[in-house]
């Protein structure tokens, strides 16, 4: 397997050796605790005290430039806390809390760190029982949006929600009965908004596997009049990624299930499947410069799609008995590509440069 230095571009059609790579094996923590998100410029995660190797959870937020030590922005005084999901952005970084035995069963705390900030401001809560899933945050240096389940016997409630970071002035874009509507996956790229509408009403609430018809939503956030345009013709679309003119989303039976990759362009309007082989199935799509990440069911076989080439690019695959695990939650900004693999000592972070839209 071809090696290259870990701040060198991969080259295209050639896969990286694992051992080369740059690891952030930052803190040994469950992998259910170590959440990773990059910018294109920063790796931002959670995670536990270096010192404390046998800790399970994640609670405060470390910032990397790929190639130095990670720095701690964010101590939690809650130590038995997990943060997840994180999103990132110019300094900014928006997550949500999860304690049970402190919040309570279902509770959950939504927290925005400014740039530079030691502590952060909270957003939004749910309260023991009353909270749906933890909220799916987007966020750039303009907004930053997030969705919200509140249960109660008076009248649940779902609602997608942006706050505008210059006035820090907020508004409900989208709000009804989670048994009819409710919206997941929030991505931001300037003024866009793309997200998932769950659409209830017209599904098949008897379907075990598809219950809901998925859209795949588009809203410009700089026009408070302007209405969602769906994307998708398929009523499969789920967790949809932006960046520039092009969206990629997951084509799935629901929300949960590993799916198809499907990019469109807003220049054209043109809609293509994706065939990702060697990958029979993904989640959680992202959209760079060129490439697209995902989190692929066979972890061992870890790609990336050239949207320049057209074309499947292997960043590493791993024999069975390997002593490293494979890649999850793999995303892509910009040209930096960061994901998380298991090992001996704990998950770690791996990441590599990308080529850009200039390369071959």
């Amino acid at each position: 397997m071809a090696t290259a230095s870990p701040t060198d571009p991969l080259e295209p059609g050639t896969p990286l050796d694992p051992a080369t790579l740059t690891r952030h094996g930052l803190v040994p923590a469950s992998n259910n605790a170590l959440y990773v998100t990059t910018d294109g410029d920063d790796i931002v995660f959670s995670g536990a005290h270096p010192e404390l190797p046998d800790a399970v959870h994640g609670p405060n937020l470390y910032r990397a430039e790929p190639g130095n030590a990670p720095a701690l922005v964010y101590e939690n005084p809650r130590q038995d806390s997990d943060l997840l999901p994180i999103a990132a952005d110019a300094g900014w970084v928006a997550f949500a809390e999860d304690n049970e035995a402190q919040l309570g069963d279902g509770a959950w705390i939504l927290w925005l760190l400014p740039p530079g900030a030691s502590e952060p401001i909270e957003l939004d809560r749910r309260a023991a029982d009353t909270g749906g899933p933890y909220p799916l945050v987007a966020l750039n240096e303009r907004h930053v949006v997030w969705q919200a389940i509140t249960v109660a016997e008076a009248g649940s409630r779902a609602t997608l929600v942006h706050l505008e970071l210059r006035s820090m002035a907020r508004r409900v874009l989208r709000a009804d009965d989670p048994e009819r509507y409710q919206w997941w996956d929030p991505a931001l790229d300037g003024d866009r908004l793309v997200y998932t509408e769950v659409d209830y009403v017209h599904g098949d609430a008897s379907s075990p596997s598809r219950p809901a018809e998925l859209y795949a939503m588009l809203l410009d956030l700089s026009d408070p009049d302007a209405e969602p345009v769906r994307l998708d013709t398929s009523g499969r679309a789920t967790e949809p990624a932006i960046a520039g003119d092009v969206v990629a989303w997951k084509e799935a039976d629901n929300v949960f299930a590993w799916g198809t990759l499907t990019l469109h362009s807003l220049a054209s309007g043109e809609t293509r499947s994706i065939v990702t082989t060697p990958q029979g199935g993904l989640k959680t799509p992202s959209v760079g410069n060129r490439y697209v990440a995902f989190w692929g069911i066979d972890d061992t076989e870890f790609y990336v799609y050239d949207i320049l080439r057209d074309e499947m690019v292997p960043i590493f695959q791993l024999a069975p008995d390997s002593p490293i695990g494979g890649a999850f939650r793999a995303e892509v900004a910009g040209d930096l590509l960061v994901w998380v693999q298991g090992t001996d000592a704990g998950p770690v972070i791996g990441w590599g440069r990308l080529p850009t839209v200039d390369d071959p």
